[in-house]
């Protein structure tokens, strides 16, 4: 294992971005992503996810500085093309976009086609967090999870976010997958040859399995059985019919990386102060989580958490101890920067 330090982790990854002619400001927005993404403990939406990234460049799937073109437009809502530019990229922009219009007219919405895997979803929601602003954000993905009482994958794992603003230390932000577990997750463990959990997936048969191998050959289940599949498809159209982008079994979305990624992103802000004062909705909040955090915890927990709290916490540790890198993510970085003779030892010697 290998540890490093936000900024050392963040150069490398703009180094790299860079040696494949992606403009500096994109590439520091990218790698940004990745990092808040160890950062947070969502260590398959991390630096692991970079090589794909890099091929996709090379396969021309995506395009660095590529337009981000507004094809619809009205005082609260948009439609935009992202010129299968970097998701990142294409994503804070929209979500800026939606904060922008959310301003004026108290509810902001940007639905987008032509964009990329956008690693984890509340890195946008927490822009709308940022600006007082209620942020929703979803995507879909390609088949890999089962509909209930089905045993052909025919939905991704359609993840959704939403953060919410209040006046506690810690952000409240719900973000999750529609499946019992992210794709990424059992590619982690696949890599790191670990088992996987009971009830994460089924093998080629539709058989149980704890085995991350079996369960990438196989399907993920829906999260909470038919609420999850049902939810699952929401966001499905949400994501991808409305956005004019392919829905269903028809998503490609990070891998094959030789293929364009056709998944559809949606961004929503609302302004609360549209509705009611902020001091007042953050009150109504932080009342609400001083009642669940004050609530008796049941046998074997510690005390009742709000969603985001585990992620807020993992990020304060590994800001102070660093970012623990398996070793096939450093292993795929090392030969990341042996291809584009991007030097480590100046990133990993030396604080900046």
């Amino acid at each position: 294992m290998k540890i490093l330090s936000e900024n050392q982790l963040k150069r490398i990854c703009t180094a790299i971005l860079e040696a494949v002619r992606t403009p500096r400001d994109e590439a520091e927005i990218v790698a940004d992503s990745l990092v808040k993404a160890n950062l947070r403990g969502i260590d398959s939406h991390g630096v692991f996810r970079l090589i794909a990234y890099v091929n996709r460049v090379e396969y021309k799937n995506i395009i660095p500085g590529a337009p981000f073109t507004i094809i619809r437009e009205t005082p609260s809502a948009a439609l935009v093309s992202g010129g299968f530019g970097f998701g990142q990229v294409i994503s804070v922009k929209a979500m800026k976009l939606a904060v922008e219009k959310a301003r004026e007219t108290g509810i902001g919405a940007v639905s987008v086609f032509n964009t990329n895997h956008f690693g984890m979803a509340a890195y946008y929601a927490m822009i709308a967090l940022q600006n007082d602003m209620i942020g929703v954000v979803t995507c879909n993905t390609s088949p890999s999870v089962l509909p209930w009482g089905g045993r052909v994958p025919m939905l991704g794992t359609n993840p959704i976010c939403v953060a919410i603003p209040s006046g506690q230390d810690i952000p409240i932000i719900l973000d999750m997958a529609t499946s019992a577990v992210a794709r990424g997750k059992i590619e982690s463990a696949a890599k790191e040859g670990k088992p996987i959990p009971e009830g994460w997936a089924v093998d080629q048969n539709g058989e149980p399995t704890t085995d991350p191998v079996a369960a990438l050959k196989g399907a993920l289940l829906p999260f909470g059985g038919p609420k999850g599949y049902g939810l699952s498809f929401i966001v499905d159209i949400i994501s991808g019919a409305l956005a004019g982008a392919a829905c269903g079994k028809d998503v490609c979305s990070l891998y094959p990386e030789e293929q364009k990624c056709n998944a559809g992103h949606f961004f929503l802000a609302i302004n609360v102060d549209a509705f009611i004062p902020i001091r007042d909705f953050k009150a109504a909040v932080d009342k609400v989580v001083l009642e669940l955090r004050s609530s008796p915890p049941a046998p074997g927990y510690a005390s009742v958490l709000i969603p985001g709290e585990i992620e807020h916490r993992t990020e304060q540790k590994r800001l102070l101890e660093g970012i623990p890198l398996s070793k096939e993510t450093w292993q795929r970085l090392k030969k990341l920067c042996e291809k584009f003779k991007v030097e480590l030892i100046p990133f990993i010697d030396s604080e900046v």
